[in-house]
């Protein structure tokens, strides 16, 4: 294994390791933003919250694996894998908790406001692979 390919795969590491933190994070901000009776947009904003928050914290090492062109794009799809998995996890919490089951956009989002969330985590993970 090269240099490089450890340092795609300690990051890799670094971020599973956040994934639980930022599970609780969504869910902290979802019911902050039910209790301000801010519920409109919640998914949307508080999934572009949590991961730009994260990816932040982890820009350092991000922007040297972005430099490398042999794991450029491999650290791409990494990243883009971990926030689909975030995402999932947020729906799913979305999904069965009775807090959101009035609020129908937010409960079951369709499928436009999926593709504009998504759209939005992605715009905001390539910004680091320019």
């Amino acid at each position: 294994m090269s240099l490089n390919e450890k340092k795609l795969e300690i990051f890799e590491q670094s971020l599973d390791k956040r994934l639980p933190q930022m599970k609780r994070e969504y869910v902290r901000a979802v019911n902050r933003d039910l209790t301000r009776q801010n519920w409109s947009g919640t998914f949307g904003r508080n999934i572009t919250l949590v991961l730009d928050d994260n990816l932040k914290n982890v820009s350092g090492e991000l922007a040297e694996i972005a430099l490398i062109p042999e794991i450029k794009d491999r650290a791409h799809e990494m990243v883009l894998d971990f926030a689909r998995v975030f995402v999932q996890s947020a729906l799913q919490h979305n999904r069965t908790t009775c807090a959101l089951s009035n609020f129908t956009t937010e409960h079951q989002p369709d499928a436009q406001y999926l593709r504009d969330v998504i759209y939005k985590v992605e715009h905001s993970i390539n910004g680091f692979f320019v």
